[in-house]
């Protein structure tokens, strides 16, 4: 007669829980080293040390970029023609398709480089190429050790109802900039953007004698221009 073999008893689960108000300090612990860290890290970005550092960075990408671009310095009267769309242009015949918001981010769709950040952290400008060139990584890549926008401006697409500055039939983000903001340039900028830009559509000659001084990453915006931005 055989008989089956007995399986072995499994063995005690060893149970390694612990007490409830154990795991809660520990987690409680664990939060707290986490926001000393990120206090640390906001207080080293707020320091005037670190603000220096970037800004030095800064002013230099910002000349090393634009030495490797052929940007015009002044837009004579015969340019300003050219690139003038005709004057029964408005918003009314601007949509997504054709017309262009002239502060994009890089990741958008469709986005072209049509500018570069000149000047002085406390005063930049923009330098507009003479031709804008489609967003790649490697354009990209130019700016290091800085951030694209903060040396580049971008144009894409309006987005229109996607986008926060736009009210349902313009976009309050160029009201602003013609309301709040000083012209900055006496004559029109050689932009290659203006007979498909929205400012220009929408606002006209008052936006394009503002826009050189429209930075999208500005660390020193005056009121108005924090203001403008509706930040």
């Amino acid at each position: 007669m055989v008989c089956p073999r007995s399986l072995p008893a499994a063995p005690e689960a060893r149970t390694r829980s612990r007490p409830e108000s154990v795991w809660t300090s520990s987690r409680k612990s664990r939060f707290a080293r986490l926001c000393e860290r990120l206090a640390s890290v906001r207080a080293l970005k707020a320091s005037s040390s670190f603000r220096s550092h970037h800004l030095r960075h800064l002013d230099w990408a910002r000349g090393a970029v634009r030495s490797r671009w052929s940007v015009p310095a002044q837009c004579d009267g015969e340019l300003a023609r050219r690139l003038a769309p005709a004057s029964g242009m408005s918003e009314t015949t601007c949509d997504s398709a054709a017309c262009l918001c002239p502060s994009a981010q890089p990741e958008m769709a469709g986005s072209l480089l049509f500018g570069v950040v000149t000047g002085s952290v406390d005063r930049p400008r923009v330098a507009y190429l003479a031709e804008p060139q489609p967003v790649t990584d490697e354009l990209l890549a130019m700016s290091g050790p800085v951030r694209p926008t903060e040396v580049f401006r971008f144009a894409a697409p309006c987005a229109m109802s996607q986008c926060r500055h736009f009210d349902g039939v313009n976009c309050r983000l160029a009201q602003r900039t013609v309301q709040l903001l000083p012209i900055s340039v006496e004559r029109l900028p050689p932009c290659r953007l203006r007979p498909n830009c929205r400012w220009w559509r929408q606002e006209g000659r008052a936006a394009c004698l503002r826009c050189p001084q429209v930075v999208t990453e500005n660390y020193r915006p005056s009121a108005a221009e924090r203001e403008a931005s509706g930040l």
